[in-house]
């Protein structure tokens, strides 16, 4: 799903939790959080909302709520960087 970042430019690193990443990007059409986590991490519920989606790296729906695994999940949205960072930083 790495075509999400097609056309997007990083803007910046979060830190969500102990060991716990969201590496954002934004871009003329969509923004994209690429959502990932160290060995160990804390426990994180991937958050999503009626404007936000989430998938995983091979496009398969996240539903929300789910707790972040070992694997990149992509969040997106038409909505801009400031509706990802939002819903993140709850």
């Amino acid at each position: 799903m790495a075509w999400y970042l097609e056309d997007t430019k990083f803007v910046r690193l979060l830190t969500l939790a102990d060991g716990v990443y969201a590496y954002l990007f934004d871009g003329k059409d969509r923004s994209v959080a690429v959502l990932s986590a160290k060995y160990n991490h804390a426990e994180f519920n991937i958050p999503q909302n009626d404007d936000i989606y989430a998938s995983d790296l091979f496009g398969n729906p996240i539903a929300s709520g789910a707790i972040l695994g070992d694997t990149i999940v992509y969040l997106w949205t038409n909505k801009g960087i400031e509706a990802i960072e939002s819903i993140l930083q709850k």
